[in-house]
């Protein structure tokens, strides 16, 4: 069979963290990785995004170690967005080429205002080969 699973991660694990749950983090990772990491095709992708902070980014790192302390080969592709104010400890990975969102349409200023809906990216990728 050919084929590859994707398992999209969006803001989880700094919604774990901000909800006071960090002590749960590792129980999450080994309930995930051997109920579905595990589980998935031989050529799997794991795409993590969240916040561009310490706080879910070592986060992303222990995922990774803890899928290879399961016995599987993994590849990490990193990614963040460059806007202005980043810190030197931000910039882990590659750069994507602009944090600006193209909207293909007008957004009205009230729901922008209503949803505090953001002008830019300021997250950080993992995407994580599995094989």
């Amino acid at each position: 069979m050919f084929g590859s699973s994707i398992l999209v991660l969006q803001y989880v694990l700094s919604h774990v963290v901000y909800n006071g749950r960090e002590d749960e983090i590792e129980e999450f990772f080994n309930n995930l990785i051997e109920n579905v990491i595990l589980s998935m095709e031989d050529k799997a992708f794991i795409i993590i995004n969240d916040i561009n902070h310490y706080l879910a980014r070592d986060r992303f790192e222990l995922l990774e170690e803890m899928i290879e302390d399961h016995g599987k080969n993994i590849r990490v592709h990193k990614y963040y967005y460059p806007y202005d104010g980043i810190k030197d400890g931000q910039r882990d990975g590659t750069a994507h080429e602009s944090c600006d969102l193209d909207w293909d349409y007008e957004i009205d200023n009230e729901f922008v205002d209503d949803y505090n809906v953001r002008a830019m990216c300021r997250s950080a990728q993992h995407i994580i080969e599995v094989f």
